[in-house]
Order: C-alpha cells, then structure tokens, then sequence
C-alpha cells in the first residue's frame, strides 16, 4: 500500500512538472530567439544536416554549391541534437525549431522520475520524493527548456548516467549495462566540456567503492564505453581540422578572470567585463598572455584576485540570478511569460527564489557531510552513491572556480543540489534523534 501511494504521489509530481514546463513553453515569448549561443548552434545544426560538415561557418540557404570549413570550436552535443529536427534540405523552419524545444521540455520533465530513483536509495521514499518535487518546481529547470540551449540536454544525460551509475555499482548488471554508463557520461561531456575530465576522479572513487571481483568490469566497462565515445570526437578533429581548438577554454579562463565579473569594478560592466577590456585582445591570443596578463593584475591585487577565485566565483555561479543574461531565471529578453502573472507559475517561483540560498547552503553542507560516517539507516550499502555525487558537486563548483563561473552553468546541478540539501537536513535530523537517545541513557542510569 505504502509503494503504491509513493508511486501515486510520485505521478502527480510528475504531471506538474510537465504542466509547469509545458505551459511556460507555452506562454513564454523569447525576442529573438536565434541569438548569441543558440545562433550558434543552430549554425553548427544547419551544416551538419545539410552539408554533412559540423562547422559554425554561416554560408546562408543560397550557398549550397560551396561547403563550410569544418572546425571544432564547440562540442558537438547540443548541434547534434538540433540536425534531428532539420530537413536535409530547404531553410530553417520554426516548427523545427519548435519540435526540438518541445521534445527536450519533455525530456526535462523525466528527469524529475529518475532524479527520485538517483536519491531513494539514500534518503528513502519521501526525502526522495521532495527531491523530486523542488525539481519539478524549479523555475531555472522550467525557463531552460525555451531556449535552443545546451542545458536541458546535458541535464537529461546527466541524470541518465548517474541513474545507471546506481543500477551498475553492484556488479551484478551486464557489460553492455556498464559500458552504456559511460557512454551517457560521454555524451553529457560532448554536450557540457566542464564534465569531461570527471571520469579521472569517477574511476578511481568507483575501483575503491566495488568488490574486488567487480572492479575490472565496473571501472573497465566504464572508461572503456566513455573512451571510445570521445575518441570519435577525438579522432573527427585530427582528421578534419587536425586536432582540437583550444579557443572556447581560453574563453572561458579568460572570462572568468575580473573579480566581480566587472572590469575595474565598472558596474556598466557588469556580466561582461572582458568587453571592457582594453587588453582582450591580447589575453585571447593564448594561454601564455593570460596568464601573463592574470599574474600581473593579481600581483597588483593579491587579496582581490585570491578572495574572487578562493570563494567569489564559487558563490556567484550557484547565485539566482542569470547574470550576462536578461536577469532572474531568464537568459535571454523574454517579453511574455507566465510567471509575469499570478497563478501557479509565481507562486512556484516565489517559493523557490526563497528556498534558494539556504538550499544552496545546505547542499554545500550536505556535500561535505557525505564524507562522515552517515546515521540514515536507509544509506547503508549505498553510501557510495551520496559520496559519488558529492564528489559531482565538489568537482563541479572547483572547475568554475577556474572557469567562467556564470549562474546559468550551474542550472543543470539543481537536482543534485536538492538532493543534497535534503541529504543534509536527513542526516542532521537522524544524528539529533542519536545523541537525544545517548543523552536520555545517560540521564537514566
């Protein structure tokens, strides 16, 4: 009776992640839609379907006798994607476009099903279930999937490699199970690049983690499935543009260098300070110019630029606000949503904004707790699973204290940070109950 009102409770969450997403993609006006980034990858989508080039070249429909130069500037997962949706032929249509948006929503709203399943085995059914909740409601989640962006995608491979990353632990799952696991973790790598050096630090933490019979096959199949995904790729850009562009990860130092994200604390440059910079130019060069140009300004600032990569940049890429972008949750202008009117969509959001900073912090916590010895009976065996996300987490808020650190990057680890804050609040609670039971023994003896 229990399982069923669980899987009851579960569907209904469901349906109202489905409703919330469907009906801000519904309601929700993007002014122009085919910008910045997105414009990007509908170029990289367009040549890919049309001219069988994975290029960002924009040729037009007219230049079909001439092919793009094919290069290697982004990861291919999001234009992939994208080619589905296209005709082989003729231009771009909206309704293709649409198509594509319509299908990740729904991908979006799956993932609210697997993220309980990631997270049952170490907090239980209801904890679980409020995992699944905050992320059906979460309006960062919901306001990705109007956008012809990556983070949908590489969300929805994520939870799908964790969700097998529970399931293949035990040894008892097939080879092909196994290597599929790292395929998916592959997949989210070639679509989000931050990811792709996870399975360095993955691999280890699972040979530690799996019998000692099992640790061929678990750690094996799963390097070996992510390995021969990337090494398309790898293989691809040796032959077509011989070898890799390093020029998106010079970006991506580059832009996250100005503390604040503000050039010489200009408010006006705010979210875009790299446009300020008289010495842009220069650092984009190469790697040696900026770090050049890194050390000569943190030399001039030490506590500035030790306190910015130390904990600033931490804190502003888990922050609410979608900064180099149209504010709140919205990347770019919108000029109609449905969380502009009363009803549902602002009370979901309104909650959420709230909820935001102390789940931030509990998720902070939760992550580091998971390294302590847990009293929630329900980890038991799988504790593992809760450490292998922290590590996620960890790895994560390192890389963009590195990189970039804008908030829009972390809007795929929602669930994980919810997960973890109700990891936290469990654990609290159960080692609160533990020492009221010492103390009462003690008071009664």
């Amino acid at each position: 009776m229990n399982n069923i009102v669980v899987l009851g409770t579960l569907a209904a969450i469901f349906i109202l992640g489905l409703f919330l997403r469907f009906g801000v993609l519904a309601g929700t006006v993007v002014d122009t839609p085919v910008r910045a980034d997105a414009r990007k990858y509908v170029t990289y989508a367009y040549n890919l379907s049309h001219f069988d080039v994975y290029s960002g070249q924009r040729l037009g429909t007219s230049s079909l006798d001439s092919k793009p130069k094919p290069d290697a500037v982004i990861t291919p997962g999001y234009p992939v994607y994208l080619s589905l949706f296209f005709d082989k032929e003729g231009p771009i249509m909206w309704d293709q476009l649409k198509s594509s948006l319509q299908v990740q929503t729904f991908l979006s709203g799956l993932c609210v099903i697997f993220i309980f399943y990631i997270f049952s085995p170490i907090l239980g059914h209801w904890p679980s279930l409020g995992v699944a909740l905050l992320t059906a409601m979460s309006p960062h989640l919901i306001v990705a999937n109007v956008y012809l962006l990556t983070e949908t995608l590489f969300l929805f491979l994520m939870v799908l490699w964790l969700f097998l990353l529970r399931v293949i632990k035990n040894g008892n799952s097939s080879m092909a199970l196994v290597v599929l696991c790292g395929v998916f973790l592959a997949m989210a790598s070639l679509t989000r690049s931050w990811i792709q050096y996870f399975i360095i630090f993955l691999g280890p933490f699972i040979f530690y983690v799996v019998r000692k019979e099992d640790r061929v096959k678990v750690v094996g199949g799963l390097v070996a499935g992510f390995v021969a995904v990337f090494l398309i790729w790898a293989i691809r850009n040796s032959i077509s543009t011989g070898g890799g562009d390093d020029s998106l990860m010079l970006a991506t130092l580059h832009h996250g260098m100005y503390p604040g994200m503000m050039y010489e604390m200009e408010l006006k440059s705010f979210g875009f300070p790299y446009r300020f910079d008289p010495e842009a130019a220069f650092i984009t060069q190469s790697m040696v110019n900026f770090f050049d140009v890194l050390w000569r300004r943190a030399s001039e600032e030490p506590w500035r630029y030790f306190s910015w990569y130390l904990w600033g940049k931490a804190s502003m890429v888990m922050s609410w606000d979608i900064i180099a972008g149209f504010g709140d949750v919205f990347i770019y202008p919108i000029t109609k949503t449905p969380y502009q009117e009363a009803g549902v969509f602002r009370w979901t959001h309104s909650v959420m904004y709230y909820l935001h900073a102390p789940l931030t912090w509990m998720a902070v916590f939760g992550a580091l707790m998971a390294w302590f010895p847990s009293k929630l009976k329900v980890v038991g065996n799988n504790v593992w699973l809760i450490r292998a996300i922290s590590l996620l987490f960890i790895y994560f808020i390192a890389i963009h204290m590195v990189a970039a650190p804008f908030p829009r990057y972390s809007i795929p680890m929602r669930p994980v940070m919810y997960g973890l804050a109700i990891y936290f609040v469990a654990d609290i609670w159960q080692r609160s109950k533990y020492v009221r039971c010492r103390v009462k023994r003690l008071t009664n003896r």
